[in-house]
């Protein structure tokens, strides 16, 4: 009788302890069942509370979209695909497809070859509070979550027009900015000074150039300044991704983009 009684008994709690297990939330440290959508800054080579901190003026990130991540390893951007099983990631065997640019210091691409061989030897994946740790065989990597800059507040600078299909960029852009304070917008257009009046509603964004300086520009500087002023008047909606800014017309193209500045 015991042994009959004993069965059922023994059936029913396993399977209250399976239910309460698949309802028990995961614990404390393990990544999500996906990285994809996340972005991450570096912050320091090395643990939390023992970090080597990048290069001064660098910015590494770190990227994971549709089984791919992407990002900057301070210099050149870089990309692979990735895979995640449980806490244990691993990187392309084929290795970081980079750009192929030089970049000065030689602490800049001593800190980039460091980075990308630390990322190929990656092991395991950790959430430290809001943090995210890659455990490697060389160490660990330590990065912050990104988060959009401002529109307001920011000095943008612009990196591009767009002509045709591609947003250019020339000598005069480096001295052509924006700044977004409380309904008003200054800056540079290349050679004078500019201000403007904006509404804000969401992501969309309105401009009306109100006022100026006039001091005569060289021709090539002048053609780009009246280029982008003429640009800003058409501009309907902004886009924020890190600390890059574009500025979109009505048909959704891309009119012109900037760079967040120190």
């Amino acid at each position: 009788m015991l042994n009959k009684l004993f069965s059922p008994l023994l059936l029913i709690l396993l399977i209250v302890v399976i239910a309460l297990s698949a309802c028990s939330p995961a614990q404390p440290g393990s990544p999500s069942s996906s990285l994809d959508g996340t972005q991450w800054n570096l912050i320091g080579f090395g643990s939390p509370d023992a970090l080597t901190p990048p290069v001064e003026n660098s910015h590494l990130t770190l990227d994971f979209a549709d089984g791919q991540v992407s990002g900057s390893a301070g210099c050149n951007g870089y990309g692979a695909s990735f895979t995640l099983e449980g806490d244990t990631i691993s990187f392309s065997t084929e290795g970081f497809m980079t750009t192929l640019m030089f970049c000065e210091p030689a602490e800049l691409m001593d800190q980039e070859t460091k980075f990308l061989a630390w990322m190929q030897k990656a092991q395991t994946v950790e959430f430290a509070g809001t943090q995210l740790i890659i455990h490697t065989s060389e160490g660990d990597l330590t990065f912050d979550p990104a988060q959009p800059t401002a529109l307001e507040g920011t000095n943008w600078l612009l990196s591009g027009l767009t002509e045709g299909d591609a947003v250019v960029s020339s000598a005069t852009d480096e001295n052509i900015n924006i700044q977004f304070e409380g309904g008003q917008a200054a800056g540079s257009s290349g050679c004078n000074q500019f201000f403007a009046e904006y509404a804000l509603d969401g992501e969309k964004l309105s401009l009306s150039i109100v006022g100026g300086t006039k001091i005569a520009c060289e021709e090539e500087v002048a053609l780009r300044e009246a280029t982008f002023l003429n640009a800003l008047t058409q501009v309907v909606s902004y886009q924020i991704e890190r600390s890059s800014l574009a500025l979109l017309d009505a048909k959704g193209t891309v009119l012109m983009s900037f760079y967040a500045g120190k």
